[in-house]
């Protein structure tokens, strides 16, 4: 009863190594889109940028109203009107593409690395145990690599099984792009 209630604790284990591996592999596909919803929360487009883009066009459906011969001085008012707005403009877009650079780069770095420490206490609990075992005569001339760094003959270790894993889930068809709530152009510019 003893042998059987420990033998059922290791078969528990190794299903939730499995799935535990399964789910890191995952993951670490997972940030590069899941960092692309975050910066398409916080980094979107402010109502004063979009201001500027509505005054801008206003004042060019002024400026085209205005003939270049007749009023010289307020055409020329009107476009360096439109010039300094769109200086305005590129500042507020540089500044952003700066500010979406920088919180990529900070997302990014961040859940590699709780996926690093998460991934290296796992190897570091459960390095030693086997995620499957499968007979040695299925693996014979690759017994000891697969087993890497469990040393179980037959034995498939968590390296290996999350090669497999994030190799399987590279051969899955895409998600189309709003399934995670944005989109890839741009949805809060004006259109007019």
């Amino acid at each position: 009863s003893l042998l059987q209630e420990n033998i059922c604790i290791k078969k528990a284990s190794t299903m939730y190594l499995l799935l535990w591996g399964s789910f890191l592999s995952i993951c670490s596909m997972m940030v590069s889109p899941f960092v692309k919803l975050l910066l398409y929360w916080t980094c979107s487009i402010s109502e004063y940028e979009i201001n500027l883009r509505k005054s801008i066009k206003d004042t060019k459906k002024e400026l085209s109203k205005i003939s270049m011969q007749d009023q010289f001085s307020l055409y020329a008012k009107t476009e360096r009107k439109i010039n300094k707005l769109s200086d305005k403009l590129t500042s507020c877009t540089s500044a952003r593409s700066v500010q979406v650079s920088k919180a990529s780069w900070a997302f990014t770095i961040t859940f590699h690395a709780i996926l690093g420490l998460t991934l290296s206490i796992t190897m570091w609990s459960y390095g030693g145990t086997p995620v499957l075992v499968l007979p040695p005569a299925w693996t014979a001339p690759l017994t000891w690599p697969l087993s890497l760094p469990t040393g179980v003959p037959g034995g498939v270790g968590l390296p290996l099984w999350m090669g497999l894993t994030s190799s399987a889930a590279k051969m899955l068809p895409s998600l189309p792009a709003g399934v995670f709530g944005y989109h890839k152009e741009y949805r809060q510019l004006p259109l007019d």
